[in-house]
């Protein structure tokens, strides 16, 4: 669809959910909690958890944890 100069794209109905949320990656440093985490992202302890497979706020200096978006 064009208006003006600008040309824009219509999704159909069925491409809606195909787009997945970008994620991004945080490695844990000497000092970080889960909470501390969290918090810097803007995102609940418990997305963190889901999101990670963590059963516990357990986390080690040198994890990689994915950081859910929160769009």
């Amino acid at each position: 669809m064009c208006i003006g100069d600008e040309v824009l794209t219509v999704a159909s109905a069925s491409d809606a959910g195909a787009v997945e949320p970008v994620a991004d990656a945080y490695t844990v440093q000497s000092g970080d909690t889960l909470s501390e985490i969290a918090a810097r992202f803007s995102i609940s302890m418990a997305a963190l958890r889901v999101a990670n497979g963590l059963g516990s706020d357990t986390i080690r200096i040198g994890d990689r944890l994915t950081i859910p978006s929160t769009h």
